[in-house]
Protein backbone atom coordinates (compact mmCIF):
# COMPACT_ATOMS: atom_id res chain seq x y z
CA UNK A 1 0.00 0.00 0.00
CA UNK A 2 1.58 3.27 -0.69
CA UNK A 3 -0.11 7.20 -0.22
CA UNK A 4 0.50 10.05 -1.67
CA UNK A 5 -0.48 14.14 -0.82
CA UNK A 6 -2.28 16.46 -2.98
CA UNK A 7 -4.64 19.26 -3.49
CA UNK A 8 -8.19 18.60 -3.61
CA UNK A 9 -9.11 21.00 -6.56
CA UNK A 10 -12.39 21.14 -6.82
CA UNK A 11 -15.54 19.63 -7.85
CA UNK A 12 -16.26 19.18 -11.65
CA UNK A 13 -19.37 18.19 -13.76
CA UNK A 14 -18.99 16.36 -16.78
CA UNK A 15 -21.61 14.39 -19.21
CA UNK A 16 -21.21 11.22 -17.44
CA UNK A 17 -21.16 12.97 -13.89
CA UNK A 18 -19.62 14.50 -11.03
CA UNK A 19 -16.25 13.81 -10.31
CA UNK A 20 -14.07 15.60 -7.82
CA UNK A 21 -10.50 16.80 -9.17
CA UNK A 22 -7.33 16.17 -6.85
CA UNK A 23 -3.39 16.35 -7.73
CA UNK A 24 -2.11 13.87 -5.87
CA UNK A 25 0.12 11.21 -8.16
CA UNK A 26 -2.14 8.45 -9.35
CA UNK A 27 -0.34 5.13 -10.72
CA UNK A 28 -1.47 3.04 -13.29
CA UNK A 29 -3.44 0.16 -12.00
CA UNK A 30 -4.99 2.31 -9.28
CA UNK A 31 -8.63 2.92 -10.68
CA UNK A 32 -10.59 1.79 -7.62
CA UNK A 33 -8.41 2.97 -4.88
CA UNK A 34 -9.27 5.50 -1.66
CA UNK A 35 -8.75 9.35 -2.16
CA UNK A 36 -8.90 9.83 1.80
CA UNK A 37 -8.88 13.83 3.40
CA UNK A 38 -6.05 14.28 6.40
CA UNK A 39 -8.12 12.51 8.65
CA UNK A 40 -8.67 9.33 6.81
CA UNK A 41 -12.66 10.34 5.89
CA UNK A 42 -13.09 8.52 2.12
CA UNK A 43 -13.74 11.22 0.00
CA UNK A 44 -13.77 9.34 -3.27
CA UNK A 45 -13.06 6.45 -5.41
CA UNK A 46 -9.91 7.07 -7.94
CA UNK A 47 -11.68 6.99 -11.69
CA UNK A 48 -8.99 8.10 -13.66
CA UNK A 49 -5.78 10.57 -14.44
CA UNK A 50 -5.78 12.19 -17.65
CA UNK A 51 -2.66 11.32 -19.72
CA UNK A 52 -2.15 14.90 -21.17
CA UNK A 53 -2.19 16.55 -17.95
CA UNK A 54 0.05 16.54 -15.17
CA UNK A 55 -1.09 15.37 -12.14
CA UNK A 56 -4.67 16.00 -13.26
CA UNK A 57 -6.77 12.75 -11.64
CA UNK A 58 -10.52 12.51 -10.63
CA UNK A 59 -12.56 10.36 -8.06
CA UNK A 60 -15.83 9.68 -7.68
CA UNK A 61 -17.76 10.90 -4.50
CA UNK A 62 -17.96 8.35 -2.19
CA UNK A 63 -22.28 9.18 -2.05
CA UNK A 64 -21.94 7.34 -5.29
CA UNK A 65 -20.88 3.92 -3.37
CA UNK A 66 -24.53 3.80 -2.91
CA UNK A 67 -25.18 3.79 -6.74
CA UNK A 68 -22.86 1.55 -7.51
CA UNK A 69 -25.38 -1.34 -9.07
CA UNK A 70 -27.92 0.72 -10.22
CA UNK A 71 -25.07 2.40 -12.48
CA UNK A 72 -23.90 -0.93 -13.80
CA UNK A 73 -27.43 -2.27 -14.91
CA UNK A 74 -28.01 1.27 -16.17
CA UNK A 75 -24.24 1.30 -18.46
CA UNK A 76 -24.83 -2.37 -19.68
CA UNK A 77 -28.23 -1.71 -20.92
CA UNK A 78 -26.71 1.72 -23.10
CA UNK A 79 -24.02 -0.41 -23.86
CA UNK A 80 -26.10 -3.27 -25.57
CA UNK A 81 -27.99 -0.29 -27.48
Amino acid sequence: MTISDGVFSRKRRFPSGRYLQFSAPVSPGSAGGALVDERGRLLGIIDYRRRDGRNVNFALPAAWIDQVQERASKNAAQQQL
